[in-house]
Parts: C-alpha cells; structure tokens; sequence
C-alpha cells in the first residue's frame, strides 16, 4: 500500500554550457515493491495544458530508473547505469528517438523518508543534447494517510 510523503525533485539540464535548474516539491505517494521504489505525484503545467501524471521506478540495485510521463505527451525513459537505450519521448510537435545513457546511480531509503540521484546523458541520432541529473528526496507525512495505487 502506498503511503503519502512530500517529495522534492530537482533537475538539471546543461546544453551546450547553459545550465537550468528545475525544483519541484508536491504531495505523492511512495511505494516499495519487491525490486523497486515506486514513486507516484503529479506535475501542474501552464494553461492551456492539462497537469501530467508521473511515476518513477528506482531500482533497488541502484543500475536502473524508470520514468514515466502521462498526460497529453506520454513518454517513458528507461536509465540504465552505463547503457544506452533508445526512447521515445513525445512532444506537441510529435514523437522524438532519443539515446539515454545512464551516468550515475546513489541513493537509500527507509519507510519514512529517503533520497536519490541519478545521472543520464541524452542524444538524438547519436548527437549529445543535454546532460541531466535529478536528485529526489521524500519524506513522509504526519499522519500520513495510505493511499490506493493509481
């Protein structure tokens, strides 16, 4: 079952020297399954834009991320520690192929609160576009409440 926390996230992106710095912090729910962390919380956009629903799978062995946007571009980028995997990533103008090569894997967690961080190169057809980090952290809520899975 699920458990309610407050969870930050913060991004990086660095093109071509520029870097921008992105920090979210929201209500979501965490979960631990078997092989995996299992983080659920929703991201607000700007009108006209509907909000979009992101879970994120950190792998317990610390190799792989699993992110997964829905709403009105749907993507999913599998981050694997030192692979390369090709992604599809959709936007307004329609779908990208993108390369993703996970760079860094840490983190910990218990049932009250945890963080982690990972690194991912991204490339279309072969070409480096962006470097990117995320640094997650959460922490659950007082009187925290369960709640059911999405």
């Amino acid at each position: 079952m699920a458990t309610e926390v407050l969870l930050t996230v913060k991004g990086t992106q660095t093109i071509d020297g520029d870097t921008q710095q992105l920090e979210l912090t929201t209500l979501g729910s965490f979960d631990e399954a078997e092989d995996r962390y299992v983080f659920r919380y929703t991201e607000e956009q700007e009108p006209p834009y509907n909000p979009v629903n992101v879970t994120v799978n950190i792998f317990k062995d610390l190799n792989n991320v699993e992110m997964i946007r829905s709403g009105a571009f749907d993507s999913c980028l599998l981050i694997q520690k030192s692979k390369r995997n090709l992604c599809q990533y959709a936007t307004e103008f329609g779908n990208i192929m993108m390369g993703v090569y996970g760079i860094e894997f840490g983190g910990k967690a218990d049932t009250l609160s945890g963080e982690f961080s990972f690194g991912y190169d991204l490339d279309i057809n072969g070409s480096h576009i962006s470097k990117n980090t995320v640094q997650m952290s959460f922490k659950k809520m007082e009187n925290s409440k369960d709640v059911a899975d999405s």
